[in-house]
């Protein structure tokens, strides 16, 4: 008999565990495998290729193979190592006061999954023709101009990070009930459209993680213009380091750099965006 929602909630560290001892020791191996059969699946067999046959030379630069992932984050962790020790001379105290981490949810695009399949079957591959990207592509665009429009506003801002795009069921987020800060943000930015009634039941979050400087600028002039931009409750985020009391500095720059990248697929029991600090199953990356 299928357990209840109840039941299941009740046992989910217990869940989490099996999880874990069932699951192939290597993580990394196991999305890479999974991405790559997707992409087969899709008709894009040269990019699955590549990605099996990543390797020092012919890497793949998929977010989805660790390896490459693991060297996005690195190159980004030396830029912010630069720039802590040519504008800060390493110094803790001068690093935690300039150095902010930005994330900003610019909007949420409809992918409709009967659409998306008749598409692949239709296209094999031809990603450009597949239904609900290019929105994808369009939304990506329209963040990237907003991110310019700041620096055209703030010349001085020293900025470094990642867009990120995240696939949601909002039919499970609704189901559940759900009144974290994430879900009331989906709904908010889904209702100001033309037809909100007419949204698809599956979405793409489509979002930024940076680190900025303000050292070089006035912060609270920054911080206003960052949430007058993005107006909507908990829309942007801007937020200080942890203090030096309490993270290394190498520690933290690495944090700072590994979680622009956090694009992972991963198992999670809740849309908490502040699920790590209760220590829940999510990943080891977040600053």
């Amino acid at each position: 008999m299928a357990k209840d929602f109840a039941e299941l909630k009740a046992t989910r560290a217990e869940q989490f565990a099996f999880l874990k001892r069932i699951a192939p020791a290597h993580g990394g191996k196991r999305t890479k495998t999974v991405v790559q059969q997707a992409l087969r699946a899709s008709g894009c067999d040269e990019l699955a290729d590549r990605m099996k046959n990543c390797d020092r030379g012919t890497y793949c630069s998929s977010i989805y193979c660790k390896p490459c992932r693991d060297r996005y984050a690195d190159a980004l962790r030396v830029r912010l190592a630069d720039r802590a020790k040519e504008r800060h001379d390493n110094r803790h105290d001068r690093v935690h006061k300039a150095f902010r981490h930005l994330t900003v949810i610019f909007d949420v695009v409809d992918l409709r999954s009967q659409d998306f399949n008749s598409a692949v079957e239709t296209t094999r591959g031809q990603m450009a023709e597949i239904a609900g990207l290019n929105e994808v592509k369009g939304a990506l665009e329209r963040a990237r101009g907003e991110t310019k429009a700041m620096r055209r506003r703030f010349p001085q801002l020293w900025m470094q990070g990642a867009f990120e795009i995240e696939v949601i069921d909002t039919g499970t987020l609704y189901s559940m009930a759900s009144n974290t800060r994430k879900a009331r943000l989906i709904r908010a930015l889904i209702a100001r459209r033309r037809e909100p009634e007419e949204a698809a039941r599956t979405q793409i979050i489509v979002h930024c993680h940076c680190v900025v400087d303000v050292a070089d600028v006035d912060a609270d002039a920054f911080h206003a213009w960052v949430h007058d931009r993005w107006s909507l409750p908990h829309q942007a985020r801007l937020s200080m380091t942890y203090h030096p009391d309490k993270q290394p500095l190498d520690t933290k720059l690495y944090k700072l750099a590994s979680y622009c990248f956090k694009n992972r697929l991963e198992y999670n029991f809740s849309d908490e965006t502040s699920g790590w600090e209760r220590k829940l199953p999510r990943s080891a990356d977040t600053p």
